[in-house]
């Protein structure tokens, strides 16, 4: 969370210009290096290969997005 919070919104600032030019798909480059930083941090994480890093990614960001929607669609019922 502390790495989520300090250091990946800097990373998305510096890497717009090519964010822009891959229609965000860098997003799952940079989400994939965030997972191997916490991978080297935390050591019951265990991920192995690029293509491992790349996978978590897209299954995280899709869940976070699930999440999203369920938590916006319950305040806007409310």
């Amino acid at each position: 969370g502390l790495l989520n919070l300090l250091v990946k919104p800097i990373v998305k600032i510096l890497s717009l210009p090519i964010n822009i030019l891959t229609l965000g798909i860098f997003n799952i480059i940079i989400n994939a290096g965030m997972l191997w930083i916490v991978d080297s941090i935390i050591k019951g994480l265990e991920i192995e290969g690029f293509w491992g890093y790349v996978w978590s990614s897209i299954v995280i960001s899709i869940i976070s997005i699930v999440v999203s929607k369920i938590i916006f669609f319950r305040e806007k019922k409310d």
